[in-house]
């Protein structure tokens, strides 16, 4: 089955605190011509909670209009009522699926998360991938309730999972082999394609999409590369050096591009931060 590279995409924000679209573009260009299969945007290193509705609406539109990957849009909210709004007005766009965040700061148990993720399957036209980071949102998605959800829709189609658990990776290959796995951190994509995983939705393979795509080949043709897990992993720790995007932008300042700033409360790399991640 074929392991697929998904990125993340970042935000590019100018010196007036507006969207750069000629950036956007650049960023779009490279994941078609690096071999990525799809992209997400407005997710959590596109710093989803910081644009505003028509903002993200906008640049949803736009990156339909300039790529044939598949879009995929993250959904996060912690308010069932406005998540719902959210996905009504992305069931007119013809995106390949949203990626829906757990509810963050409110904490619900897992029957909350079912129920929240229930109507959700209801109110959207498009497929669903669950977003499980714990890290973030203070809660994790069970393997009993994205059960419960998988039997009661089929647009439930994959899961993003950042929790770090390769067992769940494991139990859900191994009893719903077509639902997709995708990990969900940089560091480690190697184990999680050895516990099972469809593939990753990457921050770092904007930068390093040859790297990732040779990785799943000689996994494919069972060879171990261990220079080349060391070194996504090592990746996968620098980009890690501060809350992403941070990193992220930063590193793709160095390689050209502009508009890299964040909107607060995000701010910019520290010099220890930029030091560690000069090695790249």
């Amino acid at each position: 089955m074929h392991k697929e590279l998904i990125g993340a995409m970042v935000t590019p924000f100018n010196n007036h605190d507006e969207i750069d679209y000629d950036e956007v573009k650049k960023l779009l260009d490279i994941y078609n011509s690096d071999g990525h299969d799809a992209i997400v945007v407005a997710g959590t290193t596109g710093e989803e909670s910081s644009l505003s509705l028509k903002e993200k609406i906008e640049l949803v539109n736009f990156a339909l209009n300039n790529t044939n990957l598949k879009i995929i849009v993250g959904v996060v909210e912690n308010n069932t009522k406005k998540a719902i709004e959210q996905i009504e007005l992305l069931n007119s766009l013809p995106i390949y699926a949203v990626l829906v965040a757990l509810p963050y700061y409110n904490k619900p148990p897992q029957r909350g998360i079912f129920l929240h993720f229930k109507k959700l399957l209801q109110a959207s036209k498009h497929p669903i991938i669950i977003y499980n980071v714990p890290s973030r949102c203070g809660v994790s998605i069970d393997y009993q309730t994205i059960k419960k959800l998988l039997h009661l829709s089929d647009k439930l189609i994959g899961i993003k999972e950042c929790s770090g658990d390769f067992n769940l990776i494991r139990l859900l290959k191994k009893n719903y082999p077509k639902f997709k796995v995708y990990y969900g951190n940089d560091k480690n994509f190697y184990k999680s394609l050895v516990a099972g995983a469809d593939g990753i939705i990457s921050v770092s393979s904007v930068l390093y999409a040859k790297d990732y795509i040779q990785l799943i080949k000689d996994y494919e043709d069972g060879f171990k590369n261990e220079l080349l897990v060391e070194y996504l992993n090592l990746i996968g720790d620098l980009i890690a050096f501060e809350t992403n995007p941070i990193p992220i932008k930063y590193l793709l300042s160095k390689h050209g591009f502009s508009s890299m700033n964040l909107r607060l409360p995000l701010v910019k790399l520290t010099l220890e931060g930029e030091k560690a991640l000069d090695i790249l």
